[in-house]
């Protein structure tokens, strides 16, 4: 299921919500150049499991990087959660094929309504980035924190048309990102990454990326909030 938005999709292939969007040009140009700046960064493949020769730990080096990625993001961290709970409902009274269980305890998979406008959170050791290079791979894994996103820096053409052509959508081909369902009895999720594309989604869900042939490279930027605060509505409407 893909549930469609002005400006993000909500996909729900099995259980647990994947938000989709893009960032607009500012924001991919601040990207691409912050990944060019942190090919100097502390090496981060240490603490992280893809099969891939150069991650760095971004570098983010005063306080207006760190205004500029926070402002990039947020609302879409704030749209995330808001259509969680739309969402939620839409799927609560349209499918009749969830299991009783699962619509009796709603709260497994959803986030409280609160005032998303005055939400803190915070980045631990920050942002790192992969750079990709043709037959490297990042095996399945999930993520620490409460929820994971992936920035789509750079994904040349020749990537994406390695996916594209394919017949099967649902193929192993082409660098697609694939998501796993925790419970494990749904078939993955595989999309194919389109360069600005921005996932989120819970840090438990387990996801990898397949090895392309181009002879490329693909650069994604990865980070996890934790520590996710905001007051309940009814608490920030008294004020």
């Amino acid at each position: 299921m893909k549930i469609k938005y002005e400006d993000h999709d909500i996909l729900y292939p099995f259980g647990e919500y994947i938000y989709r969007s893009k960032v607009d040009a500012d924001g991919l140009k601040f990207m691409q150049d912050l990944a060019e700046s942190s090919r100097e960064g502390d090496d981060a493949s240490k603490s992280l499991v893809g099969n891939i020769k150069e991650q760095r730990h971004g570098m983010i080096k005063n306080q207006q990087d760190v205004n500029n990625f926070d402002k990039i993001f947020r609302l879409h961290l704030k749209n995330y959660m808001d259509q969680i709970n739309r969402t939620a409902n839409f799927v609560l009274e349209e499918d009749s094929e969830r299991s009783e269980h699962e619509r009796e305890n709603t709260s497994f998979w959803r986030i409280v309504q609160g005032d998303y406008d005055k939400l803190s959170y915070s980045l631990n050791q920050g942002p790192w980035f992969n750079y990709m290079k043709k037959y490297e791979f990042n095996p399945l894994h999930n993520h620490h924190g409460e929820i994971s996103a992936i920035c789509m820096v750079r994904v040349p053409e020749e990537i994406q048309k390695e996916a594209e052509n394919d017949e099967d959508p649902n193929w192993r081909a082409g660098g697609k990102l694939e998501f796993v369902s925790a419970n494990g009895q749904s078939s993955p999720h595989r999309v194919v990454s389109r360069e600005a594309d921005v996932y989120m989604f819970p840090s438990m869900l387990r996801h990898q990326v397949y090895p392309y042939k181009s002879d490329v490279e693909r650069i994604t930027c990865s980070w996890n909030y934790y520590n996710i605060n905001y007051p309940p509505l009814q608490e920030s409407s008294n004020e």
